[in-house]
């Protein structure tokens, strides 16, 4: 039930007893062993396994529709294309169906905004550019910027546009947030009650913790605005951290109200307007988000490289060069101890990257020996392996 991970278990208690000139030998015999799933990991399995049901479901249904949308949409164009006629047009009635008409209407939504992606691309530029750390930058993550106030794990019309901002962590064990450029205004209210926009550009520094970790940060990965069921108590998302300090971190990234106090100009002997020099106190006290320390995650034997948040944000997976990856429970994680979930071997080689699907049943695993290990989370076992 659980096939949590295999063992290779030596020696005489499993061997198989040979006779070879005439002495008695052992010879060593592979096992797989499996330990039963915990209580919390079984609730946890029960989460992912509804989960991942209604967005695959959601997903096949989309695609049925775009499917059948296409053929009516090209058979419109085509006919269109050698009567001269108008492409809303249905004379035959063949596509009289309302529900077709709406799917021919998504798949015609879905070319434009392709075509719209398409000349994005082709007219991108450098936008900002900055000086991360003093040391070298080893992680970068962005966070996507819609959560559906409806609950629908999609990009609906009652989405609710929340600022996209971009997370580092280097070698110096610091996380810092960026604007990751739809966050333009900083709105505040001077002391007649009266509102000022600053605008911001993209790679303006909104927060910032200069000691997350006592080593370098080698994974980062932030917590997914769109989720189902996750109580936010106040915070906008969370950042996950992975360092070769053996630790893995839970950072909240909260709205500092007191910004617009803190940013105040001090006056010098001179009567010169100067900001103020106290860098601890600007990173900690007057940039505009605030990021928290909220969960430690201690268990792996070797140094971390990669951390990824489940779709549903409810549990973060940590690698490690002890051959083994690990699932976490964010919500009941805190200071004192991390809830582990799962501890998954089956790697020869130290392990590196994690992915997860979008579905959010399966995850991918790849180690140093250029393996890759596709879980199911829903039974624990592997569901396929490539050679990379």
């Amino acid at each position: 039930e659980g096939g949590l991970w295999e063992m290779m278990v030596e020696g005489p208690t499993t061997g198989e007893e040979k006779w070879a000139d005439g002495r008695r030998v052992w010879e060593e015999v592979q096992e797989t062993t499996y330990s039963h799933a915990s209580s919390d990991l079984i609730a946890a399995r029960k989460v992912i396994c509804e989960y991942s049901l209604n967005r695959s479901r959601h997903r096949l249904e989309v695609e049925r529709r775009r499917r059948r949308g296409m053929v009516r949409w090209t058979r419109q164009k085509k006919r269109a294309r050698l009567f001269h006629q108008v492409e809303d047009e249905d004379e035959d009635g063949m596509f009289g169906d309302e529900s077709i008409k709406a799917d021919s209407e998504m798949v015609k939504c879905l070319d434009e905004t392709c075509e719209k992606s398409y000349e994005t691309i082709r007219s991108q530029a450098l936008e900002g550019s900055q000086y991360g750390d003093v040391r070298p930058l080893s992680a970068v993550c962005t966070s996507t910027g819609a959560y559906a106030v409806n609950g629908m794990d999609s990009l609906a019309s009652s989405a609710m546009t929340l600022p996209t901002i971009i997370a580092t962590g280097g070698w110096s064990g610091g996380i810092k947030i960026w604007n990751g450029g739809n966050d333009l205004t900083n709105t505040e209210n001077d002391s007649n009650g009266n509102i000022n926009s600053e605008e911001l550009a993209p790679l303006d520094l909104l927060g910032a913790k200069s000691v997350v970790h006592e080593d370098r940060i080698m994974g980062i990965a932030m917590q997914p605005y769109i989720t189902s069921g996750v109580s936010r108590n106040g915070y906008m998302t969370m950042v996950a951290s992975a360092s070769i300090d053996l630790t893995a971190k839970l950072c909240k990234v909260t709205l500092n109200e007191d910004s617009s106090n803190q940013d105040s100009m001090d006056l010098d002997d001179a009567g010169n307007n100067e900001k103020k020099t106290n860098s601890k106190k600007q990173t900690d006290e007057s940039m505009r988000y605030n990021i928290l320390e909220c969960a430690h995650l201690k268990g792996h034997a070797a140094r971390l490289c990669s951390v990824a948040f489940h779709p549903t944000g409810k549990y973060v997976a940590t690698t490690s060069f002890d051959h083994t990856w690990r699932l976490w429970d964010v919500e009941t994680s805190n200071m004192t101890e991390g809830k582990e979930l799962l501890l998954q071997d089956g790697h020869a080689r130290e392990v590196y990257g994690v992915g997860f699907h979008p579905d959010g049943s399966l995850v991918a695993t790849t180690d140093f020996g250029g393996v890759v290990q596709c879980w199911d989370l829903r039974t624990g076992k592997s569901a396929c392996h490539f050679l990379g």
